[in-house]
């Protein structure tokens, strides 16, 4: 017995039924007991320890093992020990049954007065052989005459064991926990050494004569004649594991029969098939072949899995005739489907539906997705991309010549979403990644996100329903930290407009805060654009510029947009991403940052009413690229800066910048190559905060 620490105040339940083993009753129970633990103490009476059954040791529940029904005196002393020793120690006895060798429990809690007994039949037979059946029918009456509930998993199982009188008591499924993975499916793949073109049938249980393993390796070695890149995949162990591996190498199929054993990441494997198969003798619900139809896939299924388990339009049943099966088989296809919808059961008719938004009534937004080496960040940018609750946007992947998987993520996630388009092209830089990606653009409307970021689930929707009479929509931003906190870029209506430049008079337009102190109007992100800003090439990326791209590219678009919107609410996350192109600084970063200084002088010789913007622009570059060389221990790049910042165009720019002093004596200290008073002032810096430390607001 295992003792643990017990909460006296919670109604006790002792829980039996459970066998060692990761079998569909224990899953079950598990998800029971794990959303009750808060009402009750769960305790457990079994014949073994349950090692093996996670969720019972994760609880540091109470274990009582029992003696076996080969040792009937024994096992008659220990349970009238375990109920008489501590009088209404239990209120209740949740009896879970496959078959009806341990209805003596129930026995033993009626004559100790245990107020609830239950009787739950997870079956619609008996399991075991001759002696078990002949057992079980001589208990049913003990079942009946000990308990006052008597619950069943589906009308099939509750009819077999109980007849008439009993309750249907619906298994407990969470919908996310089977979705479909388009990343695990390329993980288990490999695993297995299976190839994008195979087609992978499976099953998952435990390996009794009731799944009915046997007659699926005899359609197997009919599937092949036929289907050559079948491949099948058995998920589970039990007593005929053995066997099964040696009718599998009698029948000349072993090398296209994979044995996965006993997995606990089933929606993992789930992902990775193509097509689920359930041959079983009887079923008292098939759960494995809900989970299945939840993760998407097809399922075929024999006449012995109860019509409870269809829950959706791909689900099929079979006669034991293999010809049949067979083009069952064929005819099934995981489908493609819209990521990150859910799949919803009715009771008046099966369907599968997502959940989203209409199609119809929304202008188009095209989602533009620059992406280079991002395999580390790509999925969780897409999954947010795919459950906005504003589905209608098409999903642009630019892959600029990534070198990692990135893109064979993407491609298998665009399997499961028509609205995700992916674009390969040579490294050309993210302006080129953009501008292309405009090019491609069916929407309305243009959002630009980079690939490791997210956007918040409204995002699109918000920024949309703001969009009326107007060619940009600017929302405010989030910011996620490494230690999962969130800080808020707000738009911060407080701060009036220190700009005196033209297109800010207009007074369709909102009171802009300054430009340089409000980074939700610099970045691209968090904003959607009226596709009739990019016409003619009126307005784009500049090519060439690696650092600042999104300033420049705003000072064009607030300059072309005839009116601009805000939503103060927040619609975009920055994740802080150390692989970051902005947060690595090497000399390729010095020399992108000197080109921007380049392109901000000629621009400010072109267009003179906007130099205070540039100007900003150019001092705010160069201190976030001297703050990233604050990280390293060498100043070794220190000198490049130097220079850069010696040059004539750059002094222009300084020229009536109206900064803090600090920033001023800071960029001094880097002209000056003096390391002691550099150092000193990189202190500064990280002492009062980089934005204050730019712009004085301290």
């Amino acid at each position: 017995m295992v003792s643990s620490a017990l909460d006296h105040n919670k109604p006790r339940v002792l829980v039996s039924g459970l066998s060692n083993g990761l079998g569909g009753t224990e899953i079950v129970v598990g998800r029971y007991i794990k959303a009750l633990s808060s009402y009750a103490t769960f305790e457990f009476l079994a014949t073994s320890d349950l090692s093996d059954v996670a969720f019972v040791h994760e609880m540091n529940s109470e274990i009582h093992i029992c003696p076996d029904i080969d040792r009937p005196i024994k096992r008659f002393e220990y349970l009238d020990h375990l109920f008489q020793d501590e009088p209404n120690r239990y209120q209740a006895v949740w009896c879970n049954f496959n078959h009806l060798l341990y209805a003596d429990v129930l026995r033993a809690a009626q004559r100790a007065n245990v107020s609830v007994r239950i009787a739950h039949s997870r079956n619609s037979r008996f399991l075991g052989g001759l002696p078990t059946q002949v057992i079980s029918r001589f208990n049913r009456h003990v079942a009946l005459r000990n308990s006052n509930v008597r619950l069943a998993c589906s009308k099939e199982a509750g009819s077999y064991f109980w007849g008439d009188n009993f309750q249907i008591l619906p298994n407990a499924l969470d919908f996310n926990d089977m979705e479909y993975d388009p990343v695990s499916r390329i993980v288990i793949r490999e695993e297995f050494g299976l190839s994008p073109k195979d087609f992978l049938i499976g099953t998952v249980g435990r390996l009794t004569s009731q799944k009915n393993h046997i007659f699926l390796l005899k359609i197997m070695k009919e599937l092949l004649t036929v289907k050559s890149n079948c491949k099948l995949m058995i998920v589970g162990d039990g007593p005929l594991h053995k066997s099964l591996q040696e009718s599998a190498a009698t029948l000349g199929i072993s090398s296209s029969v994979l044995f996965a054993g006993e997995r606990k990441d089933i929606k993992d494997i789930l992902s990775s098939f193509d097509c689920f198969v359930f041959p079983s003798t009887f079923e008292g619900l098939g759960v494995a072949a809900i989970e299945a139809q939840l993760n998407g896939l097809p399922c075929v299924c024999s006449f012995g899995v109860p019509d409870a388990a269809d829950i959706s339009d791909k689900f099929l049943k079979c006669s034991f005739n293999v010809a049949e099966w067979i083009d069952a088989i064929i005819s099934m296809n995981r489908p493609n489907k819209l990521a990150g919808g859910r799949l919803f059961m009715t009771s008046t008719s099966k369907q599968v539906n997502c959940c989203q938004s209409s199609l119809v009534d929304n202008p188009l937004v095209s989602v533009i997705v620059p992406m280079y080496n991002a395999e580390k960040t790509i999925q969780k940018t897409l999954n947010s991309l795919q459950c906005q609750s504003m589905s209608n946007i098409e999903i642009i992947i630019v892959d600029d010549g990534s070198t990692d998987r990135g893109a064979e993520l993407v491609m298998a996630i665009a399997e499961g979403d028509n609205r995700i388009k992916l674009i390969s092209q040579n490294n050309s830089g993210v302006c080129v990644a953009r501008n292309r990606g405009v090019d491609e653009a069916s929407g309305d409307w243009v959002a630009f996100v980079d690939a490791d970021d997210i956007l918040p689930i409204n995002a699109v929707r918000l920024l949309l329903e703001s969009s009326d009479g107007c060619s940009l929509v600017v929302g405010a931003l989030l910011n996620e930290h490494c230690d999962n906190s969130s800080k808020a870029i707000s738009i911060g209506w407080e701060t009036a407009c220190s700009l005196s430049l033209a297109f800010w008079d207009n007074v369709n337009k909102v009171p802009f805060p300054s430009f340089a102190n409000g980074v939700a109007f610099r970045s691209v992100c968090g904003k959607i654009f009226n596709k009739s800003l990019f016409r003619n090439g009126s307005l784009k990326f500049e090519d060439g510029i690696r650092f600042g791209e999104d300033a420049l590219f705003m000072v064009d678009a607030y300059r072309l947009a005839e009116n601009v919107k805000v939503v103060d609410s927040a619609v975009y996350c920055y994740v802080n991403n150390s692989d970051s192109v902005t947060r690595n600084t090497d000399i390729s970063a010095i020399e992108g940052v000197d080109n921007l200084l380049i392109k901000l002088y000629e621009l400010c010789l072109v267009n003179p009413d906007l130099n205070e913007l540039y100007k900003q622009s150019a001092v705010r570059e160069v201190l976030s690229l001297i703050r990233n060389l604050a990280r390293f221990e060498s100043n070794q790049l220190y000198m490049p800066v130097s220079n850069m910042v010696c040059q004539p165009y750059f002094s222009y720019l300084m020229e009536g910048f109206a900064s803090h002093r600090y920033s001023r004596r800071l960029i001094s200290e880097v002209k000056n190559r003096i390391t002691i008073r550099l150092l000193l002032a990189r202190r500064v810096m990280a002492a009062i905060g980089f934005t204050k430390f730019v712009y004085g607001v301290c």
